[in-house]
């Protein structure tokens, strides 16, 4: 089901992800299904699948919009200056 976004401010989402993620996600489990098919490696499947987790959109947020939040929040350079007024 498409769903139009609202006063075209919305992403553009299809079902629980927008629609950049689920092509992501699409070339993703090609990938992974091929390599767990040829080299019976598991390991690119369940980054698929993580990745499709931490990408479900409810109300236009997402884990992974959160994550990149906050490690931007933690681990970039933060200054703060302490001014004094003079009287």
């Amino acid at each position: 089901m498409y769903i139009y976004p609202e006063n075209l401010k919305a992403r553009a989402t299809l079902w629980f992800w927008s629609l950049g993620d689920l092509a992501a996600l699409g070339i993703l489990l090609a990938v992974s299904l091929f390599f767990l098919s040829v080299l019976q490696l598991p390991y690119p499947l369940m980054v698929s699948v993580l990745f499709a987790i931490l990408t479900i959109r409810v109300e236009e947020y997402s884990i992974m919009d959160f994550m990149h939040a906050a490690i931007r929040f933690f681990f970039s350079q933060q200054l703060y200056f302490w001014e004094v007024e003079e009287a």
